[in-house]
């Protein structure tokens, strides 16, 4: 049914809202001392052992931690290839052994190679900083999180089923209420304008007695318009004499009258999208002025 598919596309929609960081989320950090960050400054509600339920700080987004490198990533970006080692000055002598000291000089040379790319000049492991998700105040490296595309199922890029390291996705929630907020926010924009265009301002006028003569219209008849409103023939209104403002929708279900702008429907969207009604209806100002 149509109210099942709605009802299924806006769950989908609330179900990455809720499972994401808690915002507002805002980028932080100091480009002298790093890459900025992604953090919220909102609170997640932790529910304790005893049954009670205290906020904390919801903590960072998205940043970026030192990872320590390894021999895959040394291997992966060309380091060690004996292609590019001088040949290795081997004894010929015993013939017999000699192919087996060759290879032994060319994985030393290799090894010696790889092991100075990890190791920076002073022995310690070298890091390159990476991009990593936060949760509970716990970063993690991205690389762990992805889902690959020829084995969506693996999450170790050494399996030897990974034989290719294109992703598709990336398993936290951060990062998919991230990948789909753009079509999400454009659907919701969407859904807000197709609610708000039936629920318009429509002005009323007082009346003008006819088009050519305006009765009692206090106005010069040549400096503003007289109409006849479609769902009164033969009653004409004058622009001049403005009376109020209605919906084009609502209606009262009492009296059958059209409801005062702004109308309750627009009242709400305004108040979900943070804007202050008191401006719209003169709530809190003295006659409402």
């Amino acid at each position: 049914m149509a109210d099942d598919s709605l009802s299924a596309a806006l769950e989908e929609i609330r179900a990455r809202e809720k499972s994401a960081t808690p915002g507002p989320w805002g980028w932080r950090g100091n480009v002298d001392n790093g890459d900025p960050y992604l953090t919220s400054r909102g609170y997640r509600e932790v529910v304790k052992p005893d049954g009670t339920t205290v906020r904390h700080h919801a903590g960072d987004v998205l940043g970026h931690i030192p990872v320590e490198l390894t021999r895959a990533d040394a291997i992966r970006r060309g380091v060690g290839n004996p292609d590019n080692f001088p040949e290795p000055n081997v004894d010929p002598e015993p013939a017999d052994t000699y192919e087996k000291r060759y290879d032994a000089a060319i994985e030393a040379a290799r090894d010696a190679e790889i092991e100075n790319y990890l190791t920076d000049e002073y022995g310690a492991p070298r890091t390159e900083r990476r991009m990593a998700f936060c949760t509970d105040w716990v970063y993690t490296d991205v690389r762990k999180m992805v889902v690959f595309e020829v084995a969506p199922g693996i999450t170790d890029r050494l399996d030897p089923r990974v034989y290719r390291a294109d992703i598709t996705g990336i398993r936290h929630p951060d990062a998919e209420f991230i990948a789909n907020s753009r079509q999400d926010v454009s659907r919701l924009l969407a859904a807000v304008d197709a609610a708000l265009s039936h629920h318009e301002r429509i002005p009323l006028y007082g009346n003008a007695a006819t088009e050519s003569e305006p009765g009692n219209c206090p106005h010069d008849p040549d400096s503003h318009l007289h109409f006849e409103p479609t769902d009164e023939p033969g009653e004409w209104l004058c622009e001049g004499k403005p009376e109020g403002v209605v919906c084009s929708t609502c209606i009262d279900g009492e009296g059958g009258e059209r409801l005062d702008w702004p109308c309750p429907e627009y009242l709400a969207i305004a108040r979900a999208l943070g804007v202050d009604v008191a401006a719209l209806t003169g709530e809190g100002k003295p006659d409402g002025k």
